[in-house]
């Protein structure tokens, strides 16, 4: 994903504003910025460029609505900084933290029961190393509500806003963009034990323009009450290297750790982890689902049918159109890949295997979609199962010989490094069995990425980050390249930039 121009690396100066509600000398009476020996009880609400507000002490009592306005440029940004964590909470049972204006950081700040709005109009703003928990409204909400350009929301903590495991749906979540949202990163933070979904981008009936560019990278989410990351209308969302588990049927979700629905443009889900939960990575509804170099293990839903084209299911799709799904790694899944639609689907390079009895490696609901369909060079683990419009192959010789589709794919052991590192041994079959256009030239998904995100990078690299490489004629099968695959750990870069503190 490509980097945001403001909000990650941007360090403040020296304070010029100081708060701390603890401080016998503390007043806010004719004191405009404070000192570190008087400072302010409160934090101003309009900041200049330039400020930057060192916060101590807490917890701070706030009324139901504060707002933040912080008045910054790209040479002078606000900073408000928390030292030890400072909590801002609030004299009811819930309150509103609302942040105004542009280039202005927030680092350091815990927000309890309070949510953090962020007001229309807002640009480039960043959320940073703060802690967003315990905000449970009685209706519909978001811990972290985003609106805005260029926003950042980096290394966070945004837990427990809502009820988990409530029985009735009051979607709470952790973080949510909507109209109007547009260059926004969601990146490095720990999102768990929310009400609703760890992130939601979009809405099922959204008003133009439709939140875009969209990069939900790095996280951590686990055991939130819906899902991990719930895409609904919007565009251009790409969503990369998290780590998304726990997430079990309720009455308003079915347990997948990604749903894409609502039929939003473009949706990229790459490099993954995905597990430990009743669904994997699903779509019912987008136009441009993309499923690249996933690793999806542990998916089970109790009481999943074997002649069903959605439980328990590592990949999935439905009324879905431009499916792709390349160099995945499905493993202990009730079912593997599945297109439950008449669109056609790429299903190339990926590894399944561990599937529940009964259930299939792959499954295509109607020969319409099948037979337009990029099928081949997959390993399937196990009896082959591939349920076909209703019937079903045990063979691949079988498969291929009726339908025309599975060339170059395998029935055999991938050979992992062990039962918990997906990594391939050397000697698997998995290694070099990849499809390409031509010598050297992986699945078109790629170029695609590439000239569709000019400044983002290639998407060449696996799961581990290492840039894939052809050994022999082309790329490997799964997740993770054969490049990656040895168990010594490479030795650490030499250190530089260091100096010594006594």
């Amino acid at each position: 994903m490509p980097a945001p121009s403001f909000g990650i690396t941007q360090a403040p100066g020296t304070a010029n504003y100081f708060v701390d509600n603890t401080h016998s000398a503390a007043t806010d009476t004719d004191n405009v910025s404070g000192t570190a020996t008087r400072p302010r009880r409160t934090v101003p609400t309009s900041l200049p460029a330039g400020a930057v507000v060192e916060i101590r002490g807490g917890p701070y009592l706030l009324s139901s609505q504060v707002t933040w306005t912080g008045g910054g440029s790209a040479a002078a940004p606000v900073f408000i900084r928390g030292i030890g964590s400072p909590v801002m909470t609030t004299t009811g049972t819930t309150g509103e933290i609302v942040v105004a204006g542009q280039y202005f950081v927030i680092d350091g700040i815990t927000f309890d029961k309070l949510i953090v709005q962020m007001a229309s109009g807002l640009h480039h703003f960043a959320l940073r190393r703060s802690t967003v928990r315990n905000y449970s409204p009685s209706s519909n909400s978001s811990a972290v509500n985003v609106q805005g350009t260029d926003i950042v929301v980096y290394a966070n903590e945004v837990h427990n806003n809502g009820d988990p495991t409530g029985a009735v749906e009051i979607d709470i979540h952790g973080v949510k963009l909507g109209v109007g949202d547009e260059r926004v990163w969601v990146v490095d933070n720990h999102i768990h034990h929310n009400g609703g979904d760890a992130i939601q981008v979009g809405s099922a009936t959204s008003a133009e323009p439709w939140a875009r560019f969209v990069y939900i990278g790095r996280n951590t989410m686990h055991h939130d009450r819906e899902n991990a990351v719930d895409i609904k209308q919007s565009r251009d969302v790409i969503i990369t290297e998290n780590d998304m588990y726990g997430y079990s049927p309720r009455a308003s979700s079915s347990g997948e750790a990604v749903i894409v629905h609502n039929n939003p443009d473009r949706v990229w889900v790459i490099n993954n982890r995905a597990h430990d939960s009743a669904r994997g990575i699903v779509s019912t509804g987008a136009i441009g689902f993309y499923v690249i170099g996933n690793l999806v293990t542990n998916i089970h839903e109790a009481g999943f049918s074997t002649t069903s084209l959605s439980d328990g299911h590592g990949i999935m799709a439905r009324a879905t159109t431009q499916i792709v799904a390349v160099n995945n790694t499905l493993w202990s899944v009730d079912g593997g890949f599945s297109q439950d639609g008449n669109a056609p689907a790429d299903c190339v390079n990926n590894i399944i295997g561990a599937v529940s009895a009964g259930g299939h490696h792959l499954g295509w609901g109607s020969t319409t979609s099948g037979s337009a369909s990029l099928i081949r060079n997959n390993l399937l683990q196990g009896t082959v199962n591939i349920l076909w419009a209703g019937s079903r192959y045990t063979s691949l010789s079988s498969f291929e010989t009726s339908t025309g589709k599975g060339q170059g794919s395998v029935n055999a052991s991938p050979q992992f490094v062990s039962s918990t590192d997906w990594r391939l041994l050397a000697g698997s079959p998995a290694i070099d069995a990849g499809y390409a256009t031509s010598i050297g030239t992986p699945h078109p998904v790629f170029a695609l990425f590439e000239a569709t995100y000019p400044g983002a990078g290639a998407i060449t690299r696996d799961i581990s980050g290492r840039l894939r490489s052809v050994l022999g004629a082309q790329w490997e099968l799964g997740a993770y390249d054969q490049n990656s695959s040895s168990t010594t750990v490479p030795a650490p870069l030499t250190p530089s930039n260091l100096r010594i503190i006594r």
